[in-house]
């Protein structure tokens, strides 16, 4: 099964509502495990490519944590409980994206099958987050 145009479309409009360049999320995406080239996600949003679902869903779940993970940025706090507020995610710098979204995916994990009573996956998720920015 093929992309649709619109779900290229609402891509290509998530990267930029995080003001995120395609070589920024393709490094990202690599280090999740999503193999996908610089030239074929351009390919792709400009529809002269198709991915396969699969590789589309991948994507999709990637932009969506990321997606996740500014909302949580808006939110956070830094050491002394200050809100950092409107503050954008540093895509550019994707070994601390990675790592942030991993932080992030093994706290929910943790707090799902009740494995982190003591909170320690969240607060490295909220150490993690609070250094990508």
């Amino acid at each position: 099964m093929f992309a649709t145009y619109a779900r290229q479309s609402e891509i290509e409009r998530w990267l930029k509502n995080l003001n995120c360049s395609g070589r920024s999320f393709v490094l990202i995406a690599k280090l999740l495990g999503v193999s996908v080239s610089e030239s074929k996600l351009s390919e792709y949003l400009r529809g002269m490519h198709d991915f396969a679902k699969e590789t589309e869903d991948k994507i999709v779940e990637v932009i969506e944590r990321m997606r996740g993970l500014q909302s949580a940025v808006y939110e956070a706090v830094d050491q002394n409980g200050n809100r950092l507020g409107f503050v954008e995610v540093d895509w550019t710098r994707s070994e601390k994206v990675a790592d942030a979204l991993t932080a992030r995916q093994l706290a929910l994990i943790g707090r799902d099958s009740g494995l982190d009573p003591d909170k320690q996956f969240q607060d490295l998720a909220d150490k993690a987050t609070r250094q990508i920015v």
